[in-house]
């Protein structure tokens, strides 16, 4: 399905922050996929704060379109379950067990209306007995030259804190080559761009990832934030190199 308003500039914002941890600190996380139907598959993970040890624990039925997942904690139980059935996914998720948990459901579709697709997206979340509904209408659409785009507004019923946005891919060297705006709440403008760049050094083809991201607040345009990024291969590991607005250079050496 297309990217859903929620992830518009995701690309972007995942070079340039995930991965990334605070001076001092270290983690370790299992990224194995479980494609074995109807298996338990975990994946532990640690860090030297917060939840010292924890696990991701999947348990996955094709035959009913299901989808489990859990993060498991000492202290810590947060299931969630998600059905797909075509162009169509529910997914309820919970942030622990217990009266005053966080629970959030969500509703997708995909459709077709005048040879354009459509995607509508709702959320419901509930927590300390407070609601909040939000929805999102979407239009998707094939350019020429082999790009796409989608065009999006997402709202509460209230139609308090709008936002909208819009985002073009366009398929280069093997990758998708990306830019997004979003204005979130009425107030937050964001832009940003990601693709891949190769670089020959010394004869030699080398394949990067890049990206850059800037956002700033109407309400408060004196603090923009900037960063630029990239991610390449070193070796059968992955090195991860970023400046922001402080100028600030950050690195991270991935195993």
């Amino acid at each position: 399905m297309a990217k859903l308003y929620r992830d518009f500039g995701k690309e972007a914002k995942d070079l340039l922050n995930r991965q990334y941890e605070a001076p001092g600190s270290w983690k370790y996380e299992s990224k194995g996929k479980n494609t074995v139907d109807r298996t338990l598959f975990i994946n532990p993970k640690a860090a030297n704060g917060g939840d010292k040890v924890w696990a991701d624990v999947e348990w996955n039925s094709k035959e009913h379109n299901l989808k489990t997942k859990a993060v498991v904690a000492q202290n810590k139980f947060a299931p969630e379950v998600t059905y797909e059935q075509g162009d169509n996914k529910v997914k309820v998720a919970s942030s622990a067990l217990a009266a005053d948990a966080k629970v959030t459901i969500e509703a997708e579709t995909k459709q077709k209306i005048a040879d354009r697709t459509v995607s509508l997206w709702s959320n419901f979340a509930t927590a300390n007995k407070q609601s909040l509904v939000m929805a999102s209408f979407q239009l998707n659409n094939n350019f020429q030259a082999g790009a796409s785009g989608s065009l999006a507004f997402a709202s509460g019923f209230a139609l308090k804190n709008w936002s909208a946005g819009f985002r073009l891919t366009k398929a280069f060297d093997k990758k998708n080559l990306v830019a997004a705006f979003a204005f979130d709440d009425a107030d937050k403008i964001t832009a940003s761009v990601f693709g891949p760049v190769s670089v020959k050094v010394a004869d030699k083809t080398h394949k990067l990832d890049v990206a850059a991201q800037a956002a700033v607040k109407l309400s408060d345009t004196s603090k923009p934030t900037w960063a630029i990024g990239t991610e390449f291969p070193v070796q059968g590991h992955t090195l991860k190199l970023k400046i922001d607005q402080t100028l600030a250079l950050s690195m991270s050496h991935i195993y």
